[in-house]
């Protein structure tokens, strides 16, 4: 029994378990994917309204282009 507990070549099965686990290529994805549930862009809808105010403003600059 005793050799039993000497037996350390148990500690070398346990590293490789260990090299199984430095593969968590994965994480990295799960940060794109909160990207995209990042739907703030959707205030970019918002400010289209502001946009239609500055067309306005374009129409005004097309009759100064014309005065020159």
């Amino acid at each position: 029994v005793e050799v039993e507990a000497w037996t350390p070549p148990k500690p070398a099965s346990e590293p490789a378990p260990k090299k199984a686990a430095p593969p968590p290529p994965p994480p990295p994805a799960k940060p794109a994917a909160e990207a995209k549930p990042a739907p703030e862009p959707q205030p970019a809808a918002e400010a289209k309204p502001e946009a239609k105010p500055e067309p306005k403003v374009t129409g005004q600059m097309v009759p100064v282009n014309k005065d020159d």
